[in-house]
């Protein structure tokens, strides 16, 4: 179940940067539509989403190692006034780290791989030449 929710969360993060990063191409580039800006950046940045793919699997790897040591997960916590196991917080933090891994991993591999805004730049370039 931990995986499953890891890999949900995480996913969100990435789909809401994505959004996000197609959503500021629009705005940079009024002139082009919807479709085109979007599917540009699948045909372009593809190896963006690639590399994110990378690290969800590298978080999942690191959860599964911590899984195997030997940590009482039964162990009570007080948790803001509220009784919790160890593992349940184990769990809260872990998913908070995966939407946090996505949306940010995917931010910083965007910058550092993209290359849809440069597309769209020669685009209007060329148009306007």
């Amino acid at each position: 179940m931990d995986y499953v929710l890891i890999i949900i969360f995480q996913a969100l993060g990435v789909m809401y940067r994505a959004g996000k990063q197609v959503g500021e191409l629009k705005k940079e580039h009024p002139e082009s539509d919807m479709k085109h800006i979007t599917d540009l950046f699948f045909k372009e940045d593809w190896n963006v989403l690639v590399m994110s793919f990378v690290v969800l699997l590298t978080y999942l790897a690191v959860h599964y190692v911590v899984s195997f040591l030997e940590i009482d997960w039964t162990k009570k916590l007080a948790f803001f006034g509220i009784d919790l196991t160890l593992g349940s917080v184990y769990l809260l933090i872990s998913v908070g780290i995966a939407i946090v891994l996505g949306y940010k991993g995917q931010d910083l591999i965007y910058k550092w791989l993209g290359t849809a805004a440069d597309k769209l730049d020669k685009e209007v370039s060329d148009k306007l030449q």
